[in-house]
């Protein structure tokens, strides 16, 4: 599966890479079709030529939370999409998991849940 998202802001190739990597372990890493994970197979691109004429976007400012919480919400939307899109399907399942002590044990919760495999 390829994805490509573009965008006119201005961020560094290291800022966008890092935040990509946390976006997409929210997003596309954590979405399966028939129990099959799509972080290896899934490829995402992301371009951002800067032409926006804003300033540039840095490390934890009101900016880089607001360009986050962007490519989150197109992340997710084009993850749920492949979901919904998949051979087959019939239901999108969206588990939440509240009030884990780390990500990581939420999303091992979520992994487990028997709602995976209905």
């Amino acid at each position: 599966m390829l994805a490509f998202i573009a965008t006119d802001a201005a961020i560094a190739p290291s800022l966008l890479q890092r935040t990509l990597l946390d976006v997409t372990s929210r997003t596309f890493n954590a979405i399966s079709v028939d129990w099959r994970h799509f972080e290896r197979t899934t490829r995402l691109a992301v371009l951002a030529n800067g032409e926006a004429g804003a300033p540039s976007i840095t490390p934890e400012t009101s900016a880089h939370r607001a360009f986050t919480a962007a490519l989150e919400e197109v992340c997710r939307s084009l993850a749920l999409q492949i979901v919904a899109d998949g051979e087959g399907a019939q239901r999108v399942i969206e588990i939440e998991v509240r009030h884990a002590k780390t990500e990581a044990a939420a999303k091992r919760i979520a992994e487990q849940s028997p709602l995976r495999r209905w």
